[in-house]
């Protein structure tokens, strides 16, 4: 006898004896069983290979275990001890109730590979041939879930899915799509009947973002257990002729506007979508105008009032990646080889994506000597 379940079973004890008429009445029902009673008799000559004995005692002929067989609570039984973890007996998808064993009990993959492990559960489900099987009437047989790649990509639908296997269970499939391995969204279920072998398991997403990379995989839901196929990706066609969104530069302010030397100055803006944020940092210098052009002039040099201009000389730049939404970044006191020395200052904050360009925000700060902090 091979891949039998035998769990909670126990002798029960003699009818009362018959009473009046010729014929007798008859016999009252037996008495449950002890916990020390039997529920298996085992003849001699009889053997049990991988299959699994709990809640009961065996009588009769005790042989010797077989490849694979489990004993739990159960006395006189063969079998290597552990506790199968069985479930009550149930549908699980068979012509018959079967009572599954728990992943990571003793039954699992308690079969070596062999003989044993040939032919098919109460179920009528392959057992795992050419490698370890599970003991008892039932195999552990999670569907098997593989995600395919996505086809019919337009700019805001695609086609994805897989291939579902329910090993003969009824099973479902559902696809999770998202923008990040989290998914976040999933498809209605698809269903595969009974008996069915390995099948397409697909479905249409839309209402996607065009130009986006989004992920996804297929989940399968058997009567014994939940199985996930890989993360694929895909990125959705770019809208012909759109043009990106101009990202914009908002709210920028200064804290503080005066600082003394060797200290950063901390600016605060608002972006209106992810981009890279560029500050450039100039210091502002007297200049003396020469027709169009602005001239620098020495130090303590006197510039009639009409003639005087002001440039600005680059100090630094800062770039930093930002999402949208408010953005805090800071200005040292050192950028690369350049310090702010003491003196008057404008920054030039500029924001780009997707090959397009802000309008430049501009703020001034102050620099103050050191001996001036007071």
């Amino acid at each position: 006898m091979a891949h039998l379940t035998i769990a909670g079973n126990g002798a029960g004890g003699p009818g009362a004896a018959a009473a009046g008429g010729a014929a007798g009445a008859p016999g009252a029902a037996g008495a449950p069983g002890s916990g020390a009673s039997a529920g298996l008799l085992l003849a001699p000559g009889a053997s049990l290979t991988a299959s699994v004995a709990s809640g009961n005692g065996c009588a009769g002929a005790a042989p010797a275990a077989g490849p694979g067989d489990v004993a739990h609570a159960a006395p006189g039984c063969p079998g290597a001890a552990g506790d199968p973890g069985l479930a009550p007996l149930a549908d699980t998808g068979g012509p018959v109730p079967t009572m599954r064993p728990s992943a990571g009990g003793a039954a699992a993959d308690a079969v070596p590979a062999g003989p044993a492990c040939a032919g098919a559960d109460a179920r009528g489900v392959a057992l795992a041939a050419g490698a370890p099987c599970d003991a008892g009437a039932h195999e552990l047989a999670p569907p098997l879930v593989v995600t395919g790649g996505a086809t019919e990509i337009s700019a805001t639908a695609a086609r994805v899915g897989g291939t579902v296997d329910g090993r003969g269970l009824a099973t479902t499939y559902r696809i999770e799509i998202g923008a990040t391995p989290a998914y976040g969204t999933a498809t209605g279920e698809g269903a595969l009947p009974p008996g069915a072998g390995p099948a397409a398991a697909t479905a249409i997403v839309a209402n996607l973002r065009p130009g986006t990379l989004y992920h996804y995989r297929v989940v399968a839901t058997g009567p014994d257990g939940v199985a996930t196929g890989e993360d694929r990706t895909f990125t959705t066609a770019a809208v012909a002729g759109r043009v990106a969104a101009r990202p914009r530069v908002q709210g920028l302010t200064l804290r503080p506007r005066r600082v003394v030397a060797g200290r950063p100055v901390t600016l605060g803006l608002r972006l209106s979508l992810r981009a890279s944020v560029r500050v450039i940092v100039e210091r502002r210098v007297a200049g003396r105008r020469a027709g169009r052009r602005c001239l620098a002039v020495r130090p303590g040099a006197g510039v009639p009032r009409r003639a005087r201009c002001i440039l600005h000389r680059r100090v630094g730049v800062v770039t930093r990646r930002a999402a949208a939404g408010r953005v805090t970044l800071r200005v040292p006191a050192r950028i690369g080889r350049a310090r702010l020395a003491p003196g008057a200052y404008r920054v030039s904050v500029t924001a780009a994506s997707a090959g397009r360009r802000s309008p430049a925000a501009r703020a001034t700060f102050t620099v103050l000597p050191r001996a001036r902090a007071r």
